[in-house]
């Protein structure tokens, strides 16, 4: 027992009654793990860094600046106060900017809603418009480029079935240029297109073609008027587009009567075998009288 490893504690302070604690271990020494070290582990050099910031912080004040002398006797500079003193300036510098870009920001959006403040006086009426410089023969409405577009697109292909197999479309060829500069064609192409949504539609294409059918026939009859005008290459397209429309819809007396218009037409021409120089002219009569 008395070689038995063992280890003596006695009390930091001095006292004559007590005495040192004796513990002995029968079989071996006992490992008391030591106590385990939180933070960083060993090597790492982000504490310093911590330390030297934290030291900074609880520098005074005056500690914190540094004075130069541009002078004559100017004194050097260790590279630690050159560090402090471009740290200082650029975080003013940084500061600073800041409070520009936020001033220029505010004046920017400031300058945004002056803009968009606007009178009704400065905004121009024609503003907005499918033909804002009047170029065209009438005035010309949104939906009235839909109808056209239909008709470039989807009817030719049902009236000029032959031509679109030499791939040749007459209606962006040459029908649509002649009616930009002719109201009552243009009305009359407006007028067919809206014939073709009445089948679909009736109660969106009727209005559309009542109102393009009238002002192509109150074009037509004021032509009339003036014979140098009435015989017009024009003319006798809008009569045989108006008829073509009245003999697809049923009404067959209305189309009698726009033959015998277009007959009249055709005879101040001097017939039709004055229109061989027009072919697209010609076989659309001659379509109107197969039909």
């Amino acid at each position: 027992m008395d070689n038995e490893p063992s280890e003596v504690v006695f009390a930091i302070t001095s006292s004559p009654t007590e005495s040192g604690v004796v513990f002995r271990y029968g079989q071996r020494s006992v490992k008391v793990p030591a106590p385990r070290k939180r933070g960083r582990p060993t090597g790492s050099t982000k504490r310093k860094r911590a330390d030297t910031n934290s030291d900074s912080l609880k520098r005074k004040g005056h500690e914190l600046f540094e004075f130069i002398n541009l002078g004559s006797n100017s004194t050097g500079i260790d590279c630690d106060t050159r560090k402090t003193i471009r740290k200082r300036v650029m975080f003013h510098h940084t500061h600073h900017d800041q409070k520009r870009k936020g001033v220029s920001i505010e004046d920017e959006k400031q300058s945004i809603r002056t803009k968009r403040v606007l009178s009704s006086e400065v905004i121009p009426p024609q503003f907005g418009r499918v033909d804002p410089f009047n170029m065209l023969s009438i005035e010309f409405e949104p939906y009235m480029h839909d109808l056209l577009s239909l008709y470039i697109t989807t009817i030719w292909e049902t009236l000029y079935s032959i031509e679109k197999r030499s791939g040749c479309n007459p209606m962006v060829n040459y029908w649509l240029p002649l009616a930009f500069n002719d109201p009552a064609l243009l009305h009359g192409l407006m007028g067919c297109a809206a014939s073709f949504v009445m089948t679909t539609n009736w109660p969106r294409g009727y209005p559309l073609f009542a109102r393009h059918l009238n002002e192509a026939i109150a074009i037509v009859n004021q032509r009339m008027a003036n014979l140098t005008d009435s015989a017009a290459d024009e003319t006798l397209v809008v009569v045989a587009s108006i008829a073509m429309m009245k003999k697809m819809l049923g009404f067959h007396d209305e189309w009698n009567v726009h033959m015998q218009g277009l007959k009249t037409l055709v005879d101040l021409r001097g017939g039709l075998d004055s229109l061989n120089h027009k072919p697209l002219i010609q076989s659309k009569i001659y379509r109107q009288v197969s039909i």
